[in-house]
């Protein structure tokens, strides 16, 4: 059944026909499986309209501070899409595990809403923070949550040493929504021939996250109806159970059609859930149909 596979006691996949150890040999990146744009897009797959939004200076997407020492780094905790009620803020981390890092800083952070054209209102959330010092065991935190009222917001941060001078200031668009579930499976393509690849990925539409595993099953359309087949890679999967917040495409998995794979209709299907699935909560089964052509 598909709900053991969170639970995982499952084996690592099968060698395999000669075509696939073969595809496996010449498969450098396994994460994206030769398509990045497809496997690891830079853009979301719903944002809510915050595209339209005009850009503002995000802090670096790999943490790094330029002014700062280098064992410090900056991650914001969540967003863009804020479900009604969740908070967002950033995360100073360290990487000193033997002394402190001295910093001398004052953080502040704030939450203002904004309009469709950006233009920010009054200030609806507001944080202050004074770091002297720094650590791995240590870190800084800092939360706040936006009103519970669906519409665009503007987070900001600013960082400045203790004698006023600001050292850094950074923004971030957001979309507060209401909880909603809404999840589909995406291909690569739509037709395929056989030898090829299929790739399919599992894509938030909603504001809950989506949890999924590796495992998923083929069907063909036949006779009027679906019908499960026989996996053509021979159904042993890795196991592991991943999470996926708003508006964000998971990981890819990978179907390699045998080259003497028949013509027809055929689709994937895939059991997902809402966090803490697959233990005690609702599954969701995505379908993803596929034609295989001469």
């Amino acid at each position: 059944m598909l709900l053991a596979l969170a639970l995982a006691i499952v084996a690592l996949m099968s060698a395999g026909a000669p075509e696939e150890v073969e595809h496996r040999a010449g498969q450098v990146d396994p994460d994206t499986f030769g398509n990045p744009d497809f496997c690891t897009p830079e853009d979301p797959v719903a944002d809510f309209g915050l595209s339209q939004l005009p850009a503002v200076s995000e802090p670096p997407s790999d943490g790094d501070l330029p002014f700062g020492p280098k064992t410090v780094s900056l991650v914001l905790s969540q967003g863009p899409i804020l479900p009604i009620g969740q908070s967002i803020g950033f995360w100073l981390h360290s990487q000193n595990y033997v002394g402190h890092t001295p910093l001398n800083w004052i953080l502040r952070n704030r939450i203002q809403p904004v309009d469709s054209a950006g233009q920010a209102g009054g200030v609806v959330a507001r944080g202050r923070w004074r770091v002297r010092r720094i650590n791995a065991a240590n870190e800084v935190k800092l939360f706040l949550r936006p009103p519970p009222i669906p519409g665009f917001y503007r987070y900001d941060i600013e960082i400045a040493d203790f004698d006023g001078k600001l050292l850094a200031s950074y923004g971030k668009h957001l979309r507060v929504e209401r909880r909603f579930w809404k999840a589909r499976l995406g291909l690569d393509d739509n037709e395929f021939h056989p030898g090829e690849q299929v790739l399919s990925r599992v894509e938030n539409l909603g504001t809950t996250t989506v949890l999924f595993g590796a495992e998923f099953s083929i069907q063909r359309h036949k006779g009027g109806r679906w019908a499960g087949i026989r996996h053509p890679e021979g159904g042993l999967w890795l196991a592991w159970l991943r999470g996926m917040d708003s508006g964000l495409a998971g990981s890819c998995s990978s179907l390699r059609l045998p080259r003497d794979f028949p013509a027809g209709d055929y689709r994937i299907v895939k059991e997902v859930g809402p966090p803490p699935w697959p233990n005690g909560k609702r599954s969701y089964y995505l379908t993803a149909p596929f034609e295989v052509v001469d």
